[in-house]
C-alpha cells in the first residue's frame, strides 16, 4: 500500500520539468500518469486487507 501511496503522491505533487516534446517530456509525462494506477491499487489492497482481516478474528 505504500508504493500506491507514493504513485499518488506522486501524480498530486510533480511539477513539470521538461517541454512535453521530447524524450524526457515523455517518460515525465509516464511517470505522472503512474498515479492513476496507484489510485486502483490502493483500493484494490484496502479491500484485500479488510476481507481477510475480517476471516481472520472469526
Amino acid at each position: 500500500m505504500a508504493i500506491a501511496a507514493i504513485f499518488i503522491a506522486v501524480y498530486h505533487l510533480w511539477i513539470p520539468v521538461f517541454p512535453a516534446g521530447g524524450l524526457p517530456g515523455q517518460v515525465e509525462r509516464f511517470i505522472i500518469t503512474i498515479g492513476y494506477i496507484g489510485v486502483d491499487l490502493f483500493f484494490f489492497l484496502s479491500a484485500y486487507t479488510l476481507t481477510f482481516s475480517n476471516t481472520a478474528s472469526r
